[in-house]
């Protein structure tokens, strides 16, 4: 498994990343009160933002270039009351410009609370990598008569 660098959201939720061997982005949540709702579970905007972090994190190694989200999408089908939850990202397509990943968040004990997928553009911008993270490498370059995405 390879680590990555904590970013500043990552530091206010309290989440980690890592990498599993086939490529996976899982973010890791502990249990926090403070995320909660008004019925003690977590907050579905948290939900939403782990579904949109880990598409990212899974994706951001096929790019040159830093991609930002332009949809986005998540469905609640759990209650997660007082436990960790784990987010894992899967790359469905890394097209030249536009990526695509789908998410499953899961309880501690392994049930399923939400799921989701999130479309990406290439931006002109540099992937700006912190010197003490370490991410899979980017997968091949589209060949001419790939399939793309845009």
């Amino acid at each position: 498994m390879a680590r990555a660098g904590q970013s500043r959201l990552a530091e206010t939720m309290g989440y980690r990343l890592h990498y599993e061997q086939d490529g996976a982005a899982v973010v890791t949540l502990p249990y926090n009160a403070r995320l909660d709702n008004g019925a003690d579970a977590l907050h579905g905007g948290i939900l939403a933002t782990l579904v949109d972090g880990s598409a990212w994190y899974a994706l951001a190694p096929h790019y040159a270039t830093r991609i930002t989200t332009v949809e986005l999408q998540a469905r609640l089908v759990a209650p997660a009351a007082g436990v960790e939850v784990r987010a894992v990202g899967r790359v469905i397509r890394a097209g030249r410009r536009v990526g695509v990943a789908e998410v499953e968040v899961f309880s501690a004990d392994g049930r399923l609370i939400a799921t989701g997928c999130g479309s990406f553009v290439a931006t002109s911008r540099p992937l700006e990598i912190p010197p003490d993270a370490l991410v899979p490498e980017p997968g091949p370059a589209p060949r001419p008569g790939d399939e793309v995405t845009e």
